[in-house]
């Protein structure tokens, strides 16, 4: 017995259409995508369109409104423009050139003394500030043009500042992985 009861039909031809439904809804956002519509509005109507085809046109036009509205006063949203500005007003009142002011000494015994500074900076100030963004902007902002000017690829001083601006977060989930006991 393979199951092939009127239900186990029913049910496989429920999971077709689902797996369908889902390829439909990820074309049509591809599609929108290449016709440059910026993702959010994007999103909005690929999720607009499938909740008014697989509920009704009614409910998704009250969801929006809803979803809208729970979205705006999302904490983890509202937090992320003031890391920002933490960000700005580090840069803005010289701190961070100060921090780096103060890391450059030590790592005068080292060759590539810019980089290393580059990477301890960008990652104490990614754990003071709280978000990679604001290091990347802050400390792109001074460290990029000493780079261009020892004859650095852009791209290379680039992909340090970036990669350095996570380092702290890398950390911080290894050691919450760690804690919970769970694998890395």
């Amino acid at each position: 017995d393979r199951g092939d009861t009127p239900a186990a039909a029913n049910d496989s031809r429920r999971r077709q259409r689902h797996v369908i439904e889902t390829l439909a809804g990820f074309a049509a956002f591809l599609f929108l995508a290449f016709l440059r519509v910026p993702m959010a509005f994007a999103m909005g109507i690929v999720g607009f369109v499938g909740v008014g085809y697989m509920l009704n046109f009614r409910v998704a036009s009250a969801m929006i409104g809803q979803v809208t509205y729970e979205t705006g006063l999302s904490y983890t949203l509202s937090v992320i423009p003031l890391f920002i500005l933490m960000g700005e007003l580090l840069f803005r009142t010289r701190l961070s050139q100060s921090l780096f002011s103060g890391i450059a000494p030590w790592m005068s015994f080292l060759p590539g003394r810019l980089f290393h500074t580059t990477v301890i900076g960008c990652s104490m100030f990614a754990a003071i500030s709280g978000s990679s963004p604001a290091t990347v902007v802050a400390i792109g902002a001074i460290i990029m043009p000493a780079m261009v000017a020892q004859g650095f690829p852009k791209r290379f001083g680039a992909g340090v500042i970036a990669t350095s601006a996570v380092i702290p977060w890398a950390a911080a989930i290894f050691v919450a992985t760690s804690l919970d006991r769970k694998s890395t």
